[in-house]
């Protein structure tokens, strides 16, 4: 039969406008090096032959871009894996220049991350990986505790690692040149403690001394695995980079398993390969249970890809290690590939506790499972019609029946999908009784599907249309004489759109868009004092027709404070950021001088908002703040390098030549003692310091300043020259609630006394219906409420009271000053007094 379907248009603006849509897709599969051969391949089909019906020549070009793209990535796997197997069978082959070149990058900037640590890290790292000593030689010679070497271990590895991702890229461990400096050619696996004789000829090049090379290569595997020198073969440092000929496991063939309660243990079944003569050997233990806490028995443990999909999802690059015993145990021991611990099909962890959340040699593992599935469905509207783009997202649940502390683990995070084109959707790995759909859309109202072992196979879930029609808000922007400004920015809280040519804006709000009473409607221009209407989303929410009206005039150019900062002896400060202090943001933790700074401007990064309305300190001490309004000002003097911060009296925008004069005692010592509530002295706690760095009518951030100190076994500390204003000190010790003490300028930092309140565990389980969704909090002896802390590895949490669950709460940790637990709900209120322990966790109930 002739194909009499037209031919496929491919003119200019037809061509922009498929490639714009099928450019985001492409790249996401092949990445930006090969977009244009995909796309200009899925041009090349498409003026061979186009689809009949031209409706649907939109999803059939989009289908001819993912198949060439899936195409072209097995023939780059392909390619990859004859490549490996060529370097394999030649060992003896000379790198190739940019080889070499690559390699030598790599060594220069492991090296340079490790020199530019500061002290205690540095000293510590060295004498552990080049010194070959144990975590308790440094404690005796450092003269701190184990724990505190091994956090100085962890946070300095830490450092090097953000160091080398910020230089080398986010993919920075499967660069090649790791491969190359991981070991020697040819040879075997080199122990913890080296001296690089046989590796002369590229150090060399370097200039290195011993310490600096027996670091680049200890360290390259150390940053790049689990933490410590452990020397894996070349088959695992394979697996750590991600080789694309890394074992494969089918997660469909994983063994059934089953809840069991028993104390009997049978032998732990290890898949580990035997350990490589010279190899230092590991070992991991730990349990799996089920979100109840119960063993199980016949789980498959393996390790992940670091940095890639669960097991789950993507079975390549996963390693089988063991099956738990009867009791939930297993424990491997031998060369491990470095990546995340993770169980087979079909189960998937919820929570995990080992070498990625806390210190691994000190405790085994704990992985807390839950049955999984695939979730798969379409999103519709009432009448049927697919809705493309609607997300879905799945919230993993608290386990509100898990009988211990989950502190420290690791929590897991499904990244939320759009549905396709024909509203379909597909959610690997859901957790069964603990998971939850929110499927939502611009329009229409969000809908909540709780994932149970009744849901079935494939869903199809029905958006209604959002009652509250769309919103336009529109005018023009003006100088402070009336001409009209085009490329003004208007924002209505996150929205924001850009006056045109005549100086008109318009935001379109979708239906059913919710908007806050408080938020402002502003337009700004950089070098211009923005225009602010404050409490704009208040009309918004009351207005009765589609669209509202609103101009806005810029006020006048941005003003400026310039001046000096200067010690207390009159020596200029150097490197030290100048920028307001207290304000109210007007958009997410931008200020308005943010946006009125010029756009020249380099941001000063605060470890969250991003400050453009900042000066910096030249030789002389001199500064200019720019974006500023015509009102008095508190100016903040930072300086991260030395870890402190100054708050300057008021100052009134626009003033120049200024003198900010820092205080005498700036500096100085501070001591005091730290003693547990019955007086007993807090020995061998940790000190860290935190830098103030930003602070807003309603938050505060603070840093790291890269120091930490302990008490001595007395529970004093003494900290010489140490900065008295913009820092906090907080100390904390196992089993003790961290207790946070801010130094300002002009308090007495001499003689402190820290009280450590001991740290207990509670679970609440009510059985009163009209208490099924209570609020509770803590209250010590005087009747003051008691944070509640969540502290998970990559988070935590602390708030005033809690909301119960169906009676119950998962387990969260209190001071033991708590006396009482008061539950609330509508005009009921229960009181519960409290009888706690400092070990295990406390069930209350009624």
């Amino acid at each position: 039969m002739t194909d009499t379907s037209p031919p496929f248009d491919l003119g200019s603006d037809a061509l922009q406008r498929a490639e714009a849509r099928l450019r985001p897709i492409v790249r996401a599969l092949v990445g930006d090096a090969r977009a244009d051969d995909v796309l200009q391949e899925t041009w090349l089909r498409a003026l061979r032959r186009s689809p009949r019906d031209p409706a649907a020549r939109a999803s059939w070009l989009r289908r001819i871009a993912i198949n060439v793209a899936h195409s072209m990535r097995r023939d780059d796997a392909r390619r990859r894996r004859h490549e490996d197997r060529v370097a394999e069978q030649s060992p003896g082959v000379e790198p190739a220049a940019a080889e070499a070149v690559e390699r030598l990058q790599v060594q220069r900037a492991v090296v340079s991350a490790i020199l530019e640590l500061p002290e205690p890290y540095r000293s510590t790292v060295v004498l552990r990986y080049d010194g070959g000593l144990e975590i308790a030689e440094i404690a005796q010679q450092a003269g701190v505790s184990e724990a505190n070497v091994r956090q100085r271990l962890r946070r300095g590895l830490q450092r090097v690692r953000d160091k080398l991702r910020a230089e080398l890229g986010r993919d920075w461990r499967r660069a090649p040149a790791l491969l190359a400096i991981g070991w020697p050619r040819g040879g075997a696996a080199p122990p913890p403690t080296l001296v690089l004789a046989s590796s002369s000829a590229w150090l060399g090049v370097l200039v290195m001394n011993k310490v600096r090379a027996a670091l680049v290569l200890v360290l390259v595997t150390a940053l790049g695995g689990l933490g410590w020198a452990v020397w894996p073969r070349p088959a695992t440092v394979m697996s750590e980079v991600g080789a694309a000929a890394a074992p494969q496991h089918d997660p469909g063939t994983a063994p059934a398993a089953s809840v069991v309660d028993t104390s009997v243990a049978e032998p732990r079944r290890s898949l580990a390969a035997e350990a490589p003569a010279g190899s230092a050997p590991q070992r991991w233990e730990g349990a799996v249970v089920d979100s109840r806490g119960r063993p199980l028995a016949g789980v498959e443990v393996g390790i992940r890809p670091r940095g890639g999909p669960d097991h789950a999802v993507d079975p390549h690059g996963w390693v089988p290690l063991a099956e738990t015993a009867t009791d939930g145990g297993f424990a491997v021991s031998g060369p491990l590939a470095s990546g995340r611990l993770d169980v087979a099909k079909p189960w998937v962890a919820v929570h995990v506790r080992g070498p990625d959340a806390g210190d691994w040699q000190t405790g085994p593992w704990l992985v807390v499972v839950a049955r999984a599935f695939d979730v798969r469905g379409t999103v519709t509207d009432a009448e049927g019609v697919p809705l493309e783009g609607a997300q879905v997202r799945c919230k993993v649940g608290d386990l509100l029946d898990f009988p211990r502390a989950l502190d420290q683990t690791v929590r897991r995070e499904l990244a939320p999908v759009r549905a396709g084109a024909r509203g379909e959707f597909r959610l690997p790995a859901v957790p069964v009784g603990l998971g939850r759909l929110e499927i939502s859309k611009a329009g229409y109202r969000a809908a909540t599907v709780p994932v149970t072992e009744a849901t079935p196979a494939t869903l199809t879930v029905v958006l209604e249309p959002a009652a509250a029609a769309g919103l336009r808000i529109e005018g023009t922007v003006t100088d402070p004489r009336g001409s009209l400004v085009p490329g003004a920015i208007v924002q209505l809280g996150a929205r924001r759109t850009e006056s045109d040519a005549a100086g008109r804006y318009r935001l379109e709000l979708a239906p059913g868009a919710r908007v806050r009473s408080g938020e402002a409607l502003l337009a700004s221009m950089p070098g211009w004092r923005a225009a602010v209407i404050a409490d704009f989303g208040a009309r918004v929410s009351s207005a009765a027709e589609a669209s509202l009206e609103q101009d806005l005039q810029l006020p006048g150019p941005a003003l400026r404070i310039s001046g000096r900062v200067l010690f207390a002896d009159g020596t200029p400060v150097v490197g030290a950021a100048v920028f307001p202090w207290g304000e109210t943001p007007v958009v997410g933790m931008q200020l308005v001088e943010d946006l009125a700074a010029p756009a020249d401007i380099v941001p000063l990064d605060l470890s969250g908002p991003s400050v453009r309305a900042v000066g910096r300190t030249d030789d002389a001490g001199r500064f200019e703040v720019p974006g500023l309004t015509p009102r008095d000002y508190r100016l903040r003097v930072l300086h991260r390098e030395q870890g402190w911060g100054y708050t300057a009296p008021s100052i009134s925008g626009g003033a120049e030549a200024v003198v900010v004069q820092l205080p005498a005692d700036l500096f100085g010592e501070v001591s005091g003692r730290v003693v547990t509530r019955d007086g007993a002295p807090a020995g061998t706690i940790s000190i860290e310091v935190h830098t103030r760095v930003y602070e807003t009518s309603y938050s505060v951030n603070w840093v790291h300043a890269g120091r930490t100190e302990a008490t001595d076994a007395e529970g004093r500390f003494r900290l010489e020259d140490f900065p008295r204003a913009g820092v906090q000190l907080e100390f904390m010790g196992d089993g003790f609630v961290p207790e946070k003490i801010d130094l300002e300028a002009g308090v007495p930092t001499s003689g402190l006394e820290v009280v450590l309140a001991r740290r207990c565990h509670v679970r609440v389980d009510l059985a009163d219906p009209a208490l099924a969704r209570a609020r509770i909090h803590f209250e010590d002896a005087s009747g003051n409420k008691v944070p509640i802390r969540q502290q998970l590895a990559t988070s935590s949490s602390t708030s005033s009271q809690h909301r119960l669950q169906d009676g119950k709460s998962k387990v969260v940790s209190i001071s033991e000053e708590a006396v009482v637990m008061v539950a609330r709900q509508d005009e009921q209120v229960v009181r519960v007094p409290l009888a706690l322990e400092p070990s295990g966790v406390t069930l209350i109930t009624q």
